[in-house]
């Protein structure tokens, strides 16, 4: 899979800018999606991480707490990666 000059692919970038149409694409890949979302960029983070750290903080006010704000981010990943 081919990666930029920060070790990222075209689904680190996608996540990172909540492209849903892009981030869909993972689904259709099917058995290789769990492959692929392992793939670590050169700051060693997978997807997941990105997907942690890309999301604005206003976005999460209303939700209290870490634990709710990485659940709404993993709910968010499942609802357009799955």
């Amino acid at each position: 899979m081919g990666k930029n000059y920060k070790g990222s692919t075209i689904f680190h970038l996608a996540i990172k800018r909540r492209e849903t149409k892009i981030c869909k694409l993972l689904y259709e890949i099917g058995a290789m999606k769990d492959l692929i979302t392992r793939i670590e960029d050169n700051q060693l983070n997978n997807m997941l991480h990105i997907l942690s750290q890309s999301a604005k903080p206003k976005r999460f006010q209303t939700v209290s707490g870490v634990a709710f704000q990485m659940q709404r981010k993993l709910l968010w990943f499942e609802v357009h990666i799955s």
